[in-house]
């Protein structure tokens, strides 16, 4: 049971990392896996579809889980990369760097949604616009 826990706190959490920043929006993978997986548990638990025993200790198992996840991401920051990843630049000095955008699943259209929210009309007039690790974009405007 408890290795079955652990087979799906790591699958699901392949399966969110794998699906992009975009797809995620403001949460992390380690935050979604663990809102899914425990009321996942918990749910089979509440249905008796597994003895309250065996739900407890899967919910033990995914709460340690966490810990041991969250403490890694703080002393190693190559972990915590490849968890939450890093910024990545999609616009500089105007130039959208398209293979970023092919890359991140990230459209022209999001970006500028973006820049509309700073008062930005066009790409030439953005100095960055950054993937933030959590899927939100960051528009640095230009100076004028």
């Amino acid at each position: 049971m408890v290795l079955r826990a652990l087979y799906f706190y790591v699958f699901v959490m392949l399966v969110y990392l794998t699906a992009g920043k975009r797809a995620m929006g403001q949460i992390n993978a380690l935050d979604f896996t663990m809102m899914l997986v425990v009321a996942a548990a918990a749910g089979a638990g509440m249905m008796g579809n597994v003895s309250l025993v065996d739900a407890t200790l899967v919910l033990m198992t995914l709460v340690v889980s966490n810990i041991v996840t969250t403490t890694a991401k703080r002393r190693w920051v190559s972990f915590d990369r490849l968890i939450d990843g890093v910024p990545l630049l999609l616009v500089e000095d105007g130039h959208i760097l398209k293979d970023r955008l092919d890359e991140t699943r990230v459209r022209e259209e999001e970006i500028m949604s973006a820049a509309r929210d700073k008062q930005i009309e066009r790409f030439d007039q953005i100095k960055y616009a950054v993937l933030e690790r959590r899927g939100n974009i960051t528009i640095i405007p230009k100076s004028t």
